[in-house]
């Protein structure tokens, strides 16, 4: 998906379901109330600056954590790639 496109409220549910976040983990990670994260997940409509911010705070937030978001043909879909560990742990086993 394009940097500038949107994500879908549903996006945002799988996304933390292949997280196992709930939703307080995500408003603390993305730094974002819960309200809004509750607004953005019922599909409110995401108006104003701050509800713009605070949606592209979420998106950045789940793509850093390894999910990708991918719109192909108009199907919708969300996708997690493994992080990759830090040398220094993969050496530790």
């Amino acid at each position: 998906m394009a940097k500038n496109e949107t994500i879908t409220s549903t996006q945002i549910r799988a996304a933390r379901g292949f997280l196992a976040w709930d939703r307080r983990d995500l408003a603390k990670k993305s730094v974002v109330t819960l309200y809004a994260i509750e607004r953005l997940e019922t599909g409110a409509e995401v108006a104003g600056a701050a509800m713009t911010k605070g949606l592209a705070a979420v998106k950045a937030t789940l793509e850093a954590e390894g999910i990708e978001f991918t719109n192909n043909a108009g199907v919708l879909g969300v996708l997690l790639h493994p992080r990759q560990r830090s040398k220094s742990r993969s050496r530790s086993k």
